[in-house]
Order: C-alpha cells, then structure tokens, then sequence
C-alpha cells in the first residue's frame, strides 16, 4: 500500500498524449488499468463521450473517444469485479450499459430499462457486495434497481425520500454491504441520506442545509472516503456557481457545505456538474465548467486540499458535460 505522505509531497504531473478518435468497438482509452487509478468519462459535446484515466502518480492519459451517443443526459460508472461499468442515457432516454475491461476494450453488452413513464432525471451507480447496483430520479421520486446473477434486471423498487420532491441522487457504499444513497431536494436547499443495510433495511433519512448562505445546489455527487461519507454539490447563488463540499459521520453527524475553491486555491470556473470518487484513502473530485473545461483536486485524509489541476492540459481539449469518476480503492 502506498502513503498518504508520500502522495502529498509529489506534484501533479501533467503528461499530455494524442487523444484517439474511436468508435465503441475499439478502445476509447487502450492502456490497461492499474492499481490506484482512477478512469473519468464524461461528454465531449453533444455526440460523444471522453474517456481518460488519471494514474496513481498523478499523470492522465490523453482522451478517446466513444462515437454514438447523442444528447447525453445522465451518466454514472462504478467498477465491478475490477472493470469500469458506466450507464449513459442518451439519444431521447435511452440507457446503455458499457463495460470498460482491463485491456482498454470496451463492450456494450446491452440496454438497460428506464422505469415506465420516461427517462430518468438523474442516475447513479455503484457496486454493493458485488452487485451492480443502479440509483434512478424521475418525476421527483427516487428508485433503485440491482443486477441479478440470471444476467437480468430487478424491478425499480422505490427508495425513501420522506415525502419529499427530489431533484438529484448519488449513490456509493462502505464497502460493508451498505447501500448509502443521498438527495437533493427540489428546492436545492437540503440534502438527505438514506442507508440500506446488508439485510435489506432502510435507515431513518438524515437532512442537513446543502448550503448556509443563500446558494441553492444543482446537482450532488457522494463516495464513502476516510470512514465518512462525502458529498459535493454544484451550488449557485443567481450568479456564480461553485462547488462545496461537506462530510457525514458514522455517528451521523455533519459538517458544514463549505467551498472547495476556498480550499483548492480559488475560483477555477463557473461549476455545471461534479463527481467524487474515493481513492486510496482519500477523495477525488473533478467538475465541469460551464464552458465545458474539467478540473480536478484532491481532498487528503487531514482534510486539506490539493490545488486545482487543469484535466485538458494534461489529456487534451474536449466540451466537458455530465462526468463521472470510478475507482476500485476506498
């Protein structure tokens, strides 16, 4: 296992490659995995995804590209039995299922079945015990389904919400069975965390301000990092918008939604989505801007954090959208 303190005192090394143009058959990325890295996929404008990985010494690989996928409008990824599964809708609410495998191919092994009325308004997936576990928000109401080892889908079973509209969900785990899934409600003022326990029971939700000024949340993003839950937010005030970031205890307690850039070395551009993902220890966060650059830091086991790195500086220049990170480590 490598430190903590060895990881602090090495710069982020930016390592710019050609990006590669390719179609789903081919590798949008073909280095294999390794061990601590973490892979990002997001959108490159309105008729693709971008692909890279971010490796353990802090070197990203170039973007590739997947062709085909219009009108991104949800994506999540987790991995699974070591690989990376991402789920993309797109092309009016469509939802794939592709699976990156550890030689840098990829495979898109099917569809998978939005519940009945309609695409989702918000997706999230993780890995619960070894069970591909997708989070679902349509209409305000909040669901999840499991995959199940005849190769099929469970049913969208409803997750608690406390009566209340929802705009944004997140789901991770703790790596001991617990499903955690946490919401945004409507009004982008509170956010709530519900946990499904390995024998199937919900917890009591637990709510807390997603903001303590006058910023309302957009969107949120959560990974179980440093024997905590870890919940970042898109967060605007009418005017700007940012990123903050806040922690939940395993004694349920708190911490304030507090700015990133306030920590990460300033105002890198205006927040339009964000993922976190734990990492050996620590957390991973990365953000879309507005105008479609990504950027990236990392929140250390003491709390602080790593200054902004510039992601197309190092892996090439795409129009970011909706992202997600995935990561084997905790």
């Amino acid at each position: 296992m490598k430190t903590t303190k060895l990881r602090r005192v090495l710069p982020l090394v930016l390592a710019a490659t050609a990006a590669l143009g390719l179609g789903i058959g081919s590798a949008a990325q073909a280095s294999p995995a390794m061990e601590g890295d973490v892979q990002l996929l997001t959108t490159d404008g309105n008729t693709g995804l971008a692909h890279t990985i971010r490796g353990f010494w802090g070197n990203w690989q170039g973007f590739g590209h997947l062709d085909g996928y219009n009108g991104v409008t949800a994506l999540a990824s987790t991995i699974h039995f070591g690989e990376e599964h991402a789920f993309v809708q797109h092309d009016g609410g469509r939802l794939s299922h592709l699976i990156r495998h550890n030689d840098g191919t990829w495979e898109a092994p099917g569809v998978t079945t939005a519940p009945a009325g309609g695409p989702l308004d918000g997706l999230a997936a993780t890995d619960v015990q070894d069970r591909l576990t997708l989070v679902g928000l349509r209409g305000g109401k909040v669901q999840f389904a499991t995959f199940q080892d005849d190769g099929t889908w469970s049913s969208w079973t409803d997750v608690p919400s406390d009566g209340k509209s929802i705009r944004g969900v997140a789901a991770t785990t703790d790596g001991n069975g617990t499903l955690i899934v946490a919401e945004l409600t409507s009004d982008g003022k509170t956010v709530g965390v519900f946990k499904r326990s390995a024998d199937n029971q919900w917890s009591k939700g637990n709510w807390h301000a997603a903001n303590p000024y006058s910023e309302t949340a957009t969107e949120i993003s959560a990974a179980y990092a440093t024997g905590r839950l870890q919940v970042a937010a898109v967060e605007t005030d009418g005017r700007f918008t940012e990123v903050f970031h806040a922690t939940l205890s395993d004694n349920n307690q708190w911490t304030t939604f507090q700015s990133v850039g306030d920590a990460a070395g300033g105002f890198a551009g205006p927040a339009a989505h964000v993922a976190v993902v734990p990492w050996e220890g620590d957390l991973q966060l990365a953000y879309s801007t507005t105008d479609g650059r990504v950027f990236h830091t990392i929140r250390f086991l003491d709390g602080s954090w790593q200054h902004w790195g510039d992601v197309e500086g190092a892996a090439g220049n795409i129009t970011a959208g909706p992202l997600t990170m995935a990561s084997s480590t905790f």
